[in-house]
């Protein structure tokens, strides 16, 4: 059966999405097409590139971000990209370039197969292809409701969908998620072509999904969540299967071996700790609730209520996720519980579009209209979103013709493979960015969100021989501000340092 028009068309949307996610203009500067992607995007060139231009194997020992530090961010998304660009370079492309276009394309090829790999999967357990695609037509459309607060001052650099602080925490899963975040991309498709394989390799499959703390830990999260009510709930005898060796056995030692591998090392700060309250608003439950999911709790329940096996096991799934996310911060910064909270929303989506069809079926008008109206309302604010972030409201530039062309010459300047850099406050400057180079210490704010202390690490601004031997003086640039290339890099005066 051939997936819905509707469905082709969203991933002909998605797909132009990926394409434009960064894109070049005239004068030669690449541009962002929002700032999730401008903020994200960063710290996957700077992986990218190490895979590309560091010595094998430098992810055993140290991160791109923190010379010394364990490499604990699950970065098979990252190597599979850098081995694309290798190809590219192979072939005769120039390393940044190939960087840049292999990153893009990629994205747009997962994002353009997403929805019909989606339907592919989860055809066998939702005959109904209209449901199939309304159910993905909800999740990839889904956000908070903030169309009214677009007439605010400051808001042109805003979402309808997403404005944390108007209240509105929940985004849309595919602006602020799966576009700027490559590795949730790249475990999504792992998890769906694993659930495909179930029925011709029930080992494959089961280690494909136990690999994904190697792609995506917040993926094998939920796949675990899912497996472990799969056997309570028991729907359709998944138990017996789930509970075969043959998948028990390859799901598990795979699953020990990456996460040990993510989280080795120090002890991560500030993970797994209490936070009640960071996105539902406790003293305003109902309004909060609502501004940030909108009418989809309510069709939800109700859609729960009324499915049987797989759906009704989905369904409590992804409220027990919920209550988790809303409870627990996973890591340091609260709104990376999203990656779950859009998960848990994507499962419940499917009892949704089933409460949804069955309304828009109604012989009532009166009931047909009511049901459009809540779709409306579900989706318009994102729907705005996708229109504005095309249109380039919210375009911002990355990367200046100078700062390319200094990456490049750098490239093609032997250097010694151990030199460092002492680091720098931006998350997005060309030399660790675009050409693999270590630092001491990067980024802070990546730091902190990967646990990792960087108030014990050498500061960036100090030019100290015993940790680096080049300086990037940035002491007076805001991430905002256009940064000249060749005014920044520096070699450290080894000789004047010592005396």
């Amino acid at each position: 059966m051939r997936p819905h028009p509707l469905l082709i068309g969203i991933s002909l949307l998605l797909g132009f999405l990926g394409l434009r996610s960064i894109y070049t203009l005239d004068d030669g500067s690449v541009m962002a097409l929002h700032y999730g992607v401008w903020g994200d995007w960063g710290a996957h060139f700077t992986f990218i590139s190490s895979y590309l231009h560091r010595e094998w194997g430098w992810w055993l020992h140290d991160s791109p971000l923190a010379v010394g530090q364990p490499f604990r961010y699950p970065s098979l998304s990252h190597a599979l990209t850098a081995a694309f660009a290798q190809v590219g370079i192979t072939l005769g492309a120039d390393p940044v370039s190939a960087l840049l276009q292999s990153t893009r394309v990629l994205s747009a090829t997962l994002l353009a197969g997403f929805p019909l790999l989606y339907d592919r999967v989860v055809r066998d357990f939702v005959p109904d292809r209209a449901a199939r695609t309304l159910g993905f037509f909800i999740f990839a459309f889904s956000g908070s409701f903030g169309l009214d607060i677009l007439n605010l001052p400051g808001a042109q650099n805003q979402f309808a969908s997403h404005w944390p602080a108007q209240g509105n925490e929940y985004a849309n899963p595919i602006i602020a998620g799966l576009l700027p975040q490559r590795a949730m991309l790249f475990g999504l498709i792992q998890a769906l072509v694993a659930v495909l394989l179930r029925n011709k390799n029930l080992a494959v499959s089961a280690i494909l999904l136990g690999l994904l703390p190697f792609m995506h830990v917040h993926t094998w999260i939920v796949v675990s969540a899912i497996l472990g009510m799969l056997v309570i709930l028991n729907p359709d005898d998944a138990r017996n299967r789930i509970l075969q060796l043959k998948f028990v056995l390859p799901f598990a030692f795979a699953s020990v071996v990456g996460l040990l591998f993510v989280f080795r090392g120090p002890a991560l700060s500030e993970w797994n700790r209490l936070s009640p309250g960071w996105l539902i608003n406790s003293k305003d439950i109902l309004s909060s609730t609502f501004r940030n999911f909108t009418f989809l709790p309510f069709v939800v329940l109700i859609g729960v209520w009324k499915s049987k096996g797989l759906l009704r096991c989905l369904g409590v799934t992804s409220a027990l996720l919920l209550g988790l996310c809303l409870i627990v911060n996973l890591q340091p910064f609260q709104w990376d519980n999203i990656k779950v909270i859009w998960l848990a929303v994507g499962l419940s989506c499917l009892a949704a579009s089933e409460t949804l069809l069955g309304w828009l079926k109604s012989p009532k008008l009166s009931v047909k209209i009511r049901t459009i109206a809540i779709l409306g309302y579900i989706t318009l604010p994102a729907i705005v979103d996708h229109y504005r972030i095309h249109a380039g409201v919210q375009a911002v530039r990355f990367f200046e013709p100078l700062e390319l062309a200094s990456a490049r010459a750098w490239i093609k300047t032997p250097h010694d493979g151990a030199a460092r850099l002492c680091g720098t406050k931006r998350h997005n400057h060309w030399l660790p960015n675009l050409t693999g180079q270590p630092v001491v210490r990067g980024y802070e704010g990546w730091l902190w969100t990967w646990g990792i202390d960087y108030k014990n690490l050498p500061d960036p601004m100090i030019k100290d021989p015993k940790h680096c031997h080049y300086w990037i003086d940035d002491t007076s640039k805001s991430d905002s501000e256009t940064i000249q290339s060749n005014t920044l890099l520096a070699p450290v005066d080894l000789t004047a340092a010592s005396s």
